[in-house]
């Protein structure tokens, strides 16, 4: 994603789904004019992408944890900020899928809703076929392109049109 790695004044990003980190720190050391604004609604994956953050030397205010639900219509990630930030940029990396297909359109509309106009989605996920897909056992089929890991989250393989549709 190079509009991600433009080095401009204030450029900002909230990244849904942030889990460890994995995207957010690479992209905090490469982009030195990012502010990431890493949300998840797991405690404890704030709680390592934080260590993460510090372990890589991100001491600047830079890296910004948020708890924050994407799949409720009402949810607000700025909720404990002083100020909203406007965002120029929403990552979604292999976020989408790991969402119950009938909250996919919440988790857009509230993309949607955060970014300021001209703002970005900058996303990747599975599409059906990929091999993750098909390392699945049978058992692990929970509906039509949507499987269960062993550690119980989803994943949920796409189609190209599907998603054109969706965004």
């Amino acid at each position: 994603f190079n509009d991600l790695r433009r080095e401009v004044p204030s450029l900002r990003v909230l990244e849904l789904g942030c889990g460890s980190g994995s995207a957010a720190i690479p992209l905090l050391q490469q982009n030195r004019t990012v502010t990431v604004y890493a949300a998840d609604f797991c405690k404890a994956a704030l709680e390592a992408a934080e260590r993460n953050a510090e372990d890589a030397g991100i001491h600047d205010g830079r890296f910004v944890p948020l708890i924050y639900d994407p799949t409720d219509p009402n949810g607000d990630p700025w909720r404990n900020l002083e100020v909203k930030p406007k965002l120029d940029g929403i990552t979604m990396l292999f976020m989408l899928s790991a969402v119950r297909p009938k909250d996919m359109k919440i988790v857009l509309e509230s993309a949607n809703r955060l970014l300021m106009p001209g703002g970005k989605v900058f996303f990747r996920d599975y599409g059906l076929y990929d091999l993750t897909q098909l390392r699945f056992p049978p058992e692990s089929m929970l509906g039509e392109k949507l499987y269960r890991r062993q550690d119980g989250t989803l994943a949920y393989f796409f189609e190209v049109e599907e998603l054109r549709a969706m965004f």
